[in-house]
């Protein structure tokens, strides 16, 4: 399921995504405490894990990362993003720093905040099209195997309006076609041939290979263009300032289409995602692999072997895992711990 996840909320939300998607933890940047001095304190614990509640209560109240920068974030993260490589990895996106470099802050930010929006939305977005698969198939009385593999489709999880949004664009378009000819060439598959009804299908894409053409010929390495497109295990980079502002808007506007979409469906589909993993904890049996998953919030602290997104080697970096997100925490020059990056969990 989150393999197609993924991909959905990439397709959602501009570009593509690594089709096993990618745990960003700071794997080279930071080591596990090697002396008992350095574990966290008690109370670094508590705080670090009110802060991550807090983030995830807010979060889900406003659907929207914004207003959280001011207040829960260090007052120059947008900055040591942009002068980190860590921006080549901004989920969906893979910045050049030297793009990065000719953005304003305030442009920064907005990417920023559309990407994290884009994940979040995305999720609800996908978890409310399984739900509802589900129930219409018990109405229906068909029972649903969860080891079966079976993927949502592009019409399940997609309303119109970001259908249309993909259209709009040349490079969106071309992965939206190619998108839909997997689904169709799986329809075919001898082993997918059931009595199940199929969703309402998505009509191919208008001159979706002339887009192909278009996007490969502007580029200057028109074959490394087209594998770019083709490729569901890269993420595709922003090699421009206009790149940067256009997939920003396009972000932005999808946002706003999922939000508007959400708040059509009834209650029983949209469901916060804190709802969503307490009750699969709940229904879950009560073993070791359900406990681990209900305190994977817990704090854990890093120190950085080398330096992270403008702090040096040696920082105490502490780290949380609310729901789908991996947030980075460090004493701010108030006293009180802050935010200073947030990613997106692969599992």
């Amino acid at each position: 399921m989150f393999k197609r996840l993924f991909i959905s909320i990439l397709l959602i939300t501009s570009l593509m995504l690594t089709a096993t998607g990618r745990t960003l933890v700071m794997q080279d940047a930071t080591s596990p405490p090697p002396a008992e001095e350095e574990q966290l304190t008690p109370e670094e614990e508590l705080e670090a894990r009110a802060l991550a509640e807090e983030f995830i209560a807010r979060f889900e109240k406003t659907q929207d990362v914004t207003p959280l920068l001011a207040d829960m974030y260090v007052s120059d993260f947008v900055e040591r993003l942009r002068d980190d490589d860590e921006i080549e990895q901004l989920i969906p996106f893979s910045v050049k720093r030297e793009v990065a470099a000719q953005a304003s802050s305030e442009e920064i930010r907005r990417l920023y905040a559309a990407s994290i929006n884009g994940i979040y939305l995305g999720m609800r977005l996908y978890l409310a099209a399984d739900k509802k698969r589900k129930q219409e198939r018990a109405q229906r009385g068909e029972t649903v195997d969860p080891d079966s593999g079976e993927e949502l489709t592009v019409a399940e999880i997609l309303p119109p309006g970001l259908i249309q949004l993909m259209r709009s664009d040349p490079k969106l378009a071309a992965i939206l076609e190619k998108e839909l000819e997997r689904e169709e060439r799986e329809r075919a598959s001898p082993q997918n041939q059931t009595n199940t009804e199929p969703p309402d299908a998505i009509q191919p894409v208008e001159n979706a290979s002339d887009a192909k053409e278009n996007l490969s010929s502007a580029a200057t390495d028109s074959s490394q263009e087209a594998d770019e497109i083709d490729s569901l295990e890269d993420m595709v980079p922003l090699k421009s300032l206009d790149d940067l502002r256009h997939y920003t808007k396009l972000m932005e506007q999808g946002v706003a289409l999922i939000r508007e979409r959400l708040k059509t469906l009834p209650p029983e589909l949209n469901t916060s995602l804190g709802k969503y993993f307490d009750n699969e904890i709940a229904a879950a049996t009560k073993d070791d692999q359900a406990q681990e998953t209900k305190d994977m919030i817990y704090p854990r602290l890093s120190i950085s072997s080398k330096e992270y997104l403008g702090y040096p080697a040696g920082t105490r970096i502490i780290c949380a895992h609310p729901l789908i997100f991996h947030l980075q925490m460090v004493r701010g020059t108030d006293g009180h711990l802050k935010i200073f990056n947030v990613q997106m969990l692969s599992d």
